[in-house]
């Protein structure tokens, strides 16, 4: 997962032998989420040969600490009107184990842009009177209005980058449920 996005998706192909898919359901294969934050669409079945490939494509969302998601892969028996596992023994099955870890470097992100934040949010219009006093002299000096205009811009900033901040963070948090 990469330091910006939002989830992680995966592809999990699966091939059912033509023989074994005879008695199969049209949706050959179900999976079966053992954990939260992960999603699974329903199945795509395509002819492979004389099987079925079965795809799953998988979403997990980012997390603020690690977890680790069991997906079970079983066979599907058509029954009739619908569809039933298949007896546990009789059939292959297939588990994935996978954690889910925050990216490496979220913490220092958060905390860094809310630090920064709150440094920009706290700039008056003596701050910048005394910053430029330091690079330009007395006769240079923008006028009084020149500087309350820089503190307010440079407020508006701080906002804004605790706007961002907030987003970049808060979007991770583990919110509602299924």
């Amino acid at each position: 997962m990469s330091l910006f996005s939002r989830v992680a998706l995966y592809d999990v192909r699966l091939f059912v032998h033509g023989e074994s898919s005879t008695s199969l359901a049209g949706q050959p294969v179900a999976a079966e989420v053992v954990g939260s934050h992960v999603e699974v669409s329903p199945a795509a079945v395509a002819q492979f040969g004389t099987g079925s490939a079965v795809s799953f494509l998988i979403t997990t969302q980012r997390k603020f600490s690690a977890e680790v998601v069991g997906l079970n892969f079983c066979l599907q028996n058509a029954a009739g009107t619908g569809s039933e596992k298949v007896q546990t023994g009789c059939a292959p099955e297939f588990q994935l184990r996978a954690e889910l870890t925050p990216p490496r470097l979220f913490w220092f992100w958060t905390i860094s842009l809310f630090a920064f934040s709150t440094i920009l949010l706290n700039v008056m219009s003596d701050t910048v009177q005394d910053f430029l006093s330091m690079f330009l002299d007395s006769k240079s000096m923008p006028s009084k209005e020149t500087v309350v205009f820089i503190a307010l811009i440079t407020k508006a900033a701080g906002g804004l980058c605790i706007g961002g901040a907030s987003y970049y963070a808060l979007r991770k948090m583990p919110v509602g449920g299924k």
